[in-house]
Protein backbone atom coordinates (compact mmCIF):
# COMPACT_ATOMS: atom_id res chain seq x y z
CA UNK A 1 0.00 0.00 0.00
CA UNK A 2 3.00 2.17 0.18
CA UNK A 3 2.07 2.81 -4.35
CA UNK A 4 5.09 5.23 -4.62
CA UNK A 5 8.83 3.85 -3.79
CA UNK A 6 10.98 6.41 -5.01
CA UNK A 7 14.50 4.63 -3.70
CA UNK A 8 16.13 1.69 -3.20
CA UNK A 9 19.19 1.12 -2.12
CA UNK A 10 21.57 -2.06 -1.65
CA UNK A 11 24.09 -2.41 0.98
CA UNK A 12 27.19 -2.70 -1.02
CA UNK A 13 28.91 -5.01 1.76
CA UNK A 14 26.12 -7.00 2.48
CA UNK A 15 23.56 -7.70 -0.33
CA UNK A 16 20.23 -9.11 1.36
CA UNK A 17 20.58 -5.59 3.18
CA UNK A 18 17.78 -3.82 1.37
CA UNK A 19 16.43 -0.18 2.37
CA UNK A 20 13.61 1.49 0.65
CA UNK A 21 12.40 4.93 0.89
CA UNK A 22 8.56 4.78 0.53
CA UNK A 23 6.29 8.17 -0.96
CA UNK A 24 2.88 6.35 0.53
CA UNK A 25 -0.22 7.41 -1.82
CA UNK A 26 -0.44 10.55 -3.94
CA UNK A 27 -3.71 11.75 -2.77
CA UNK A 28 -4.16 11.26 0.52
CA UNK A 29 -3.06 10.05 3.86
CA UNK A 30 -1.90 6.59 4.77
CA UNK A 31 0.39 4.47 7.30
CA UNK A 32 2.43 2.90 4.88
CA UNK A 33 4.74 5.09 4.07
CA UNK A 34 8.91 5.58 5.49
CA UNK A 35 11.93 4.45 5.31
CA UNK A 36 11.83 0.14 5.42
CA UNK A 37 14.24 -2.05 5.68
CA UNK A 38 14.43 -5.61 4.87
CA UNK A 39 17.82 -7.86 6.08
CA UNK A 40 16.71 -10.94 3.64
CA UNK A 41 16.77 -9.68 0.58
CA UNK A 42 13.46 -8.51 0.28
CA UNK A 43 11.36 -11.42 1.80
CA UNK A 44 10.57 -9.46 4.70
CA UNK A 45 10.30 -6.00 6.06
CA UNK A 46 10.53 -3.87 9.13
CA UNK A 47 9.37 0.29 8.63
CA UNK A 48 12.03 2.03 10.69
CA UNK A 49 11.57 5.92 10.20
CA UNK A 50 8.53 6.88 10.00
CA UNK A 51 6.89 10.52 11.14
CA UNK A 52 2.86 10.40 10.22
CA UNK A 53 0.43 8.97 8.03
CA UNK A 54 1.03 12.35 5.78
CA UNK A 55 4.81 12.12 5.90
CA UNK A 56 6.71 9.51 3.60
CA UNK A 57 10.19 9.23 2.39
CA UNK A 58 11.80 10.18 -0.82
CA UNK A 59 15.57 10.03 -1.21
CA UNK A 60 18.09 8.04 0.21
CA UNK A 61 21.92 8.43 0.45
CA UNK A 62 24.56 5.68 1.58
CA UNK A 63 28.13 6.68 3.21
CA UNK A 64 30.11 4.48 0.75
CA UNK A 65 33.00 3.98 3.59
CA UNK A 66 30.62 2.80 6.00
CA UNK A 67 26.97 1.62 5.21
CA UNK A 68 25.86 1.66 8.69
CA UNK A 69 25.47 5.90 7.65
CA UNK A 70 22.46 6.21 6.17
CA UNK A 71 20.46 10.11 4.85
CA UNK A 72 16.58 9.61 4.40
CA UNK A 73 14.72 12.72 3.15
CA UNK A 74 11.56 12.69 4.69
CA UNK A 75 8.47 14.49 2.74
CA UNK A 76 4.84 15.39 3.30
CA UNK A 77 3.98 15.71 -0.22
CA UNK A 78 0.08 15.77 -1.55
CA UNK A 79 -0.57 15.95 -5.33
CA UNK A 80 -4.28 17.48 -5.72
CA UNK A 81 -6.69 15.14 -7.63
CA UNK A 82 -6.97 16.06 -11.84
CA UNK A 83 -3.95 18.65 -11.53
CA UNK A 84 -1.11 18.49 -13.88
CA UNK A 85 1.81 19.44 -11.97
CA UNK A 86 0.57 21.60 -8.88
CA UNK A 87 1.96 19.31 -5.95
CA UNK A 88 2.15 20.52 -2.46
CA UNK A 89 4.10 20.39 0.65
CA UNK A 90 3.22 20.17 4.12
CA UNK A 91 4.38 20.51 7.16
CA UNK A 92 6.82 17.60 8.54
CA UNK A 93 9.31 17.74 6.10
CA UNK A 94 13.16 16.85 6.62
CA UNK A 95 16.30 15.57 6.72
CA UNK A 96 17.39 12.45 9.02
CA UNK A 97 20.92 10.61 9.59
CA UNK A 98 21.08 7.60 11.08
CA UNK A 99 24.81 5.90 12.28
CA UNK A 100 23.50 2.73 13.30
CA UNK A 101 22.33 1.22 10.18
CA UNK A 102 18.64 2.69 10.18
CA UNK A 103 17.91 2.05 14.05
CA UNK A 104 18.04 5.00 15.05
CA UNK A 105 17.64 8.27 13.57
CA UNK A 106 18.14 11.62 14.30
CA UNK A 107 17.17 15.08 12.65
CA UNK A 108 19.52 17.48 10.89
CA UNK A 109 18.89 20.62 10.99
CA UNK A 110 21.99 23.23 10.94
CA UNK A 111 22.47 25.80 8.49
CA UNK A 112 19.17 23.95 6.38
CA UNK A 113 15.64 25.82 6.05
CA UNK A 114 12.82 24.66 8.64
CA UNK A 115 8.96 24.53 9.08
CA UNK A 116 8.96 28.09 8.87
CA UNK A 117 10.88 28.23 5.77
CA UNK A 118 8.51 26.02 4.29
CA UNK A 119 10.76 23.37 3.70
CA UNK A 120 9.72 20.86 1.32
CA UNK A 121 11.66 18.00 -0.86
CA UNK A 122 15.39 17.12 -0.19
CA UNK A 123 17.96 15.31 -2.55
CA UNK A 124 21.15 14.17 -0.86
CA UNK A 125 24.26 13.05 -2.53
CA UNK A 126 27.07 11.64 -0.94
CA UNK A 127 31.14 12.02 -2.50
CA UNK A 128 33.10 8.49 -3.26
CA UNK A 129 36.69 10.33 -3.69
CA UNK A 130 35.62 12.18 -0.47
CA UNK A 131 32.45 11.09 2.00
CA UNK A 132 32.66 13.96 4.09
CA UNK A 133 31.81 16.31 1.22
CA UNK A 134 27.76 16.25 0.56
CA UNK A 135 25.34 18.28 -1.54
CA UNK A 136 21.92 18.82 -1.16
CA UNK A 137 19.10 19.93 -3.35
CA UNK A 138 16.21 21.78 -0.91
CA UNK A 139 13.93 22.55 -2.28
CA UNK A 140 12.20 25.61 0.70
CA UNK A 141 10.07 29.11 -0.03
CA UNK A 142 12.59 30.64 2.04
CA UNK A 143 16.22 30.28 1.27
CA UNK A 144 15.77 27.25 -1.25
CA UNK A 145 18.87 26.30 -3.42
CA UNK A 146 22.26 23.81 -3.84
CA UNK A 147 23.41 23.03 -0.60
CA UNK A 148 26.95 21.97 0.65
CA UNK A 149 28.54 19.80 3.79
CA UNK A 150 32.22 19.34 4.50
CA UNK A 151 31.50 17.19 7.48
CA UNK A 152 29.44 14.31 6.60
CA UNK A 153 26.17 16.23 6.56
CA UNK A 154 26.32 17.66 10.32
CA UNK A 155 26.13 21.51 8.77
CA UNK A 156 25.29 22.76 5.60
CA UNK A 157 26.20 26.23 3.81
CA UNK A 158 23.36 27.25 0.88
CA UNK A 159 26.37 27.86 -2.23
CA UNK A 160 23.35 28.56 -5.21
CA UNK A 161 19.92 29.65 -5.25
CA UNK A 162 19.14 30.38 -8.72
CA UNK A 163 16.37 30.12 -10.09
CA UNK A 164 17.01 28.30 -13.24
CA UNK A 165 19.16 25.21 -11.21
CA UNK A 166 16.76 24.85 -8.70
CA UNK A 167 13.41 25.95 -9.32
CA UNK A 168 10.80 23.16 -9.55
CA UNK A 169 12.16 21.20 -6.66
CA UNK A 170 9.25 19.28 -5.76
CA UNK A 171 8.98 17.83 -9.47
CA UNK A 172 12.88 17.13 -9.74
CA UNK A 173 15.24 17.36 -7.06
CA UNK A 174 18.47 15.22 -7.81
CA UNK A 175 21.69 16.52 -7.72
CA UNK A 176 25.22 13.69 -8.12
CA UNK A 177 28.74 14.21 -7.55
CA UNK A 178 31.11 13.07 -10.15
CA UNK A 179 32.87 9.89 -8.59
CA UNK A 180 36.49 10.90 -9.27
CA UNK A 181 36.69 14.92 -8.26
CA UNK A 182 34.12 16.26 -5.09
CA UNK A 183 34.05 19.83 -6.47
CA UNK A 184 31.93 18.10 -10.05
CA UNK A 185 28.28 17.84 -9.59
CA UNK A 186 25.36 17.82 -11.81
CA UNK A 187 21.99 18.87 -11.09
CA UNK A 188 18.73 17.57 -13.37
CA UNK A 189 15.94 19.60 -13.97
CA UNK A 190 14.65 21.83 -17.22
CA UNK A 191 18.26 21.35 -18.18
CA UNK A 192 21.02 19.27 -17.19
CA UNK A 193 23.63 21.66 -15.15
CA UNK A 194 27.18 21.19 -13.89
CA UNK A 195 29.06 22.92 -11.99
CA UNK A 196 32.94 22.48 -11.51
CA UNK A 197 33.79 24.63 -8.06
CA UNK A 198 31.84 22.88 -5.67
CA UNK A 199 28.32 24.53 -6.52
CA UNK A 200 29.10 27.67 -6.86
CA UNK A 201 28.62 28.43 -10.24
CA UNK A 202 26.41 26.41 -13.34
CA UNK A 203 26.81 25.98 -16.62
CA UNK A 204 23.64 24.37 -18.75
Amino acid sequence: DAQQIASILVDPKHANRVLVAALGHPYGPNAERGVFRSRDGGQTWEKILYKDENVGAVDLALDPRNPQVIFADMWASRRPPWTNGGAYGGSGSSLYKSTDGGNNWRQITKGLPGEADGLGRVGVAISLSDPNRMYAWVDAKTNGGIYRSDDAGETWQLVNNEERVSSRGDDFNCVRVDPRNKDVIYVANTSTYKSTDAGKNFTA
